[in-house]
């Protein structure tokens, strides 16, 4: 039976990466679904059918997803975690157990646990791992009274949005306890690491990490130039965590050293693609790839991580920091001596990535990051 890769959000700048790598990359047959703009938008960017999975309700998901499934040979679809609410509501549909659609993701109960930042810093202070020190509602007093720089969070959320940071006690508010998390500044000079595995039944069976170079905006933004990245510590870390939860599938999990500790904080878990997992098509790791394998059942042969490549997100945030005064015109146009992997235009045609950077570029909800990132 011939498999397919079931792949959402392609309207997303994650997806549409997803899709290039799946596609022409791995020469994998594909599915694609959109909450949106699928009558003209995107089966012209992807020259292809592309079916409407809406994301309003849990009803319209569910509805549309039993279309989609319905017209495919049963158990011939393979489910890729791109982003959470959309794997939220599959959870959702895979409890109704009517499907046959294939799937290596955690069990609901620990997709949960990651999701919810809360839930997730309870979960590791209980197995000794190492994450910076949280604060509950009966600690703040103290805190007032002995300061140090901490940072306020939402529970729910993806990326930075909603952090905030005091790094004094003129400038504290209490958060509210319920919504979010109140934790230590973790204090580094290398900022944040991101490390990536696929697991199963809790063992790694992939990993490759990033070291960012440079971001948008400088503090808390995304990353627009990273290098391919090992670090045996943070390997273990992650091990030891995945292998805490018994974890199953995709992970990206978030580091920083820490300076007066001299030691390594869990930052989070992301139970989903990541947005850089692009460079895993370059540096031999080949994640997304490995994933259809293991719910296909295959196996491959290792080989060595190239830790010698890069990734850039060159349109637009590479050069809203040019215009910004944050990035030279050399930073900008210097090419880089080594294989380099370019965000929304590797294993792409110009023309698809020119149409797909129009869409990104003009469509609402772009303009509002943009002038928000603008803006930071």
């Amino acid at each position: 039976m011939q498999m397919k890769v079931l792949i959402t959000d392609v309207d997303s700048r994650k997806g549409n990466d997803v899709v290039n790598m799946m596609q022409n990359l791995y020469r994998r047959e594909v599915v694609l679904t959109s909450r949106r703009d699928t009558a003209f938008q995107m089966p012209l960017i992807y020259g292809r059918k592309v079916h409407r999975l809406r994301t309003l309700t849990y009803e319209f998901f569910r509805e549309d997803l039993a279309v989609i499934e319905s017209a495919h040979a049963p158990g011939s679809l393979i489910y890729l975690p791109v982003s959470e609410k959309v794997t939220r509501y599959f959870y959702q549909y895979l409890e109704e157990g009517k499907t046959t659609i294939r799937h290596l993701l955690p069990k609901a109960a620990v997709f949960n646990i990651c999701a919810d930042k809360g839930e997730f810093q309870t979960f590791c202070e209980r197995a000794g791992l190492p994450v910076p020190k949280s604060y509950r509602a009966e600690d703040v007093d103290g805190l007032i009274r002995s300061f140090r720089p901490v940072l306020m969070k939402p529970k729910q959320g993806e990326g930075s949005v909603g952090i905030r940071y005091f790094n004094t006690v003129e400038s504290f508010q209490a958060p509210n306890f319920e919504t979010h998390i109140l934790q230590e500044k973790v204090v580094s000079k290398e900022k944040v690491f991101g490390a990536f595995f696929l697991c199963k039944d809790g063992k790694v069976v992939n990993y490759y990490g990033h070291r960012r170079l440079r971001t948008f905006p400088e503090s808390g933004g995304v990353t627009v130039f990273s290098k391919s990245y090992l670090n045996d510590e943070l390997e273990q870390l992650g091990s030891d965590l995945l292998q805490a939860l018994g974890y199953d599938g995709l992970a990206m999990v978030e580091f920083m050293f820490d300076e007066p500790s001299q030691s390594w904080r869990i930052i989070e878990l992301n139970p989903r693609i990541w947005g850089s997992v692009l460079l895993s098509s370059v540096n031999n790791s080949h994640m997304l790839n490995h994933y259809i394998d293991l719910v296909e059942g295959q196996t491959w042969n290792e080989v060595a991580v190239d830790e010698e490549v890069y990734i850039r997100w060159f349109f637009p945030f590479e050069l809203l920091g040019f215009f910004k005064g944050k990035l030279s015109l050399k930073q900008l146009f210097r090419p880089v001596s080594a294989p380099t992997c370019y965000i929304n235009f590797s294993h792409s045609s110009l023309w698809r990535s020119l149409l797909f950077l129009v869409y990104f570029t003009v469509n609402i909800g772009s303009i509002r990051r943009m002038i928000k990132k603008l803006g930071t």
